[in-house]
């Protein structure tokens, strides 16, 4: 548990401006609208499941990440560092919706706690000097692993 901590905080250390998040992380942005209910372009999407993918690390192979979206609110967000025995990093509470963004309260701040909702996949979104950035980025999609996409 401490090596994958100490990864996460050589990750956020060496990432630079990538996770140069606000200083107010894990906690409700100033200014922005939060609603219990996702938008209707979202609410026609099966948005409630399980996201997975192995997102970029500077310092170790990736880190795994499982997010999983239940009805009433409720997410279970786990974190580990990939090809290691250390055990995953679980959380657990609720979210609230910022457009199709959902925004994990309480969330470990460290980690990405917005996520944009898409179809069958999440991307992480990160709060950089005020601007939510990440959506476009390469190597921060989780899926949800029953979806098999053609392109």
């Amino acid at each position: 548990m401490k090596l994958v901590q100490l990864i996460l905080i050589v990750l956020l250390i060496t990432s630079g401006s990538v996770f140069a998040q606000k200083g107010m992380q894990g906690q409700k942005i100033p200014g922005r609208k939060y609603t219990k209910r996702p938008p209707a372009a979202v609410a026609d999407l099966s948005w409630q499941g399980s996201y997975y993918g192995v997102t970029n690390c500077a310092n170790c192979d990736g880190i795994d990440m499982e997010l999983t979206l239940k009805k009433g609110n409720k997410y279970v967000f786990s974190t580990k560092a990939a090809n290691t025995k250390e055990p995953a990093y679980i959380q657990k509470g609720r979210f609230v919706w910022d457009g199709d963004i959902v925004f994990l309260e309480k969330a470990l701040l460290e980690m990405p706690y917005m996520f944009k909702v898409e179809a069958f996949q999440v991307k992480a979104i990160f709060d950089i000097f005020g601007e939510l950035k990440g959506a476009d980025w390469e190597g921060y999609t989780l899926i949800m692993p029953h979806i098999i996409r053609v392109e």
